[in-house]
């Protein structure tokens, strides 16, 4: 129920987001990989309350560290080589599977 003495309107983007990083990624073979990644991401609108309430409004930074695990985990996976070729399709599909169901990514085209 809305009640205007003590409901607070917040606004926040549900439309697709960038967010550019620049990471250090493990390579199978135990190289650092230097990589400049641009995360889009899109905020479900059935979720915005929840992602709010549990984590502010200030979340990119969560966003950023949660990509950050999942990116080192699967690359780690993965010959230094093979995240510059062919491969690199099937990776950014392997990142995605362990994306949390909070945030929605779109792959670029």
């Amino acid at each position: 129920m809305y009640n205007p003495f003590i409901t607070r309107v917040v606004k926040t983007s549900i439309q697709t987001n960038n967010l550019e990083l620049t990471i250090s990624l493990p390579s199978k073979e135990g190289l650092s990989i230097n990589s400049q990644i641009s995360i889009l991401y899109k905020l479900e609108k059935s979720k915005v309350i929840n992602i709010i309430n549990t984590y502010g409004l200030d979340y990119e930074p969560i966003i950023a560290n949660v990509f950050r695990s999942a990116s080192a985990d699967v690359c780690a996976q993965y010959l230094a080589k093979d995240m510059h070729s062919g491969m690199r399709a099937e990776i950014e599909t392997m990142i995605q599977k362990k994306w949390p169901m909070y945030w929605t990514l779109r792959a670029s085209p």
